[in-house]
């Protein structure tokens, strides 16, 4: 596991991250969890993200602050704020 220190800029692009939650568990769902979840997740750069975006069609634009992260191939595990 590997600490993110949020008050300085790192610019990771490979390895694993934990991301984490009380979200919704299911892509329509209402209710939330009343149990911390947690998922592994590969780190992705914000380069190879911004491309995925684009291609989607996605009105997204990534900031060099920004960390990107998810499986752009199978997708399924993410975390929102």
């Amino acid at each position: 596991t590997k600490v993110i220190v949020l008050n300085r800029m790192q610019h990771l692009s490979s390895g694993m991250g934990l991301i984490s939650g009380f979200g919704v568990d299911a892509i329509h769902g209402s209710a939330r969890s009343q149990v911390l979840q947690a998922a592994y997740v590969p780190l992705l750069s914000n380069e190879h993200a911004q491309v995925a975006f684009d291609r989607s069609g996605a009105q997204v634009k990534l900031l060099p602050s920004q960390l990107a992260a998810g499986n752009l191939t199978h997708g399924g595990v993410d975390s929102c704020t």
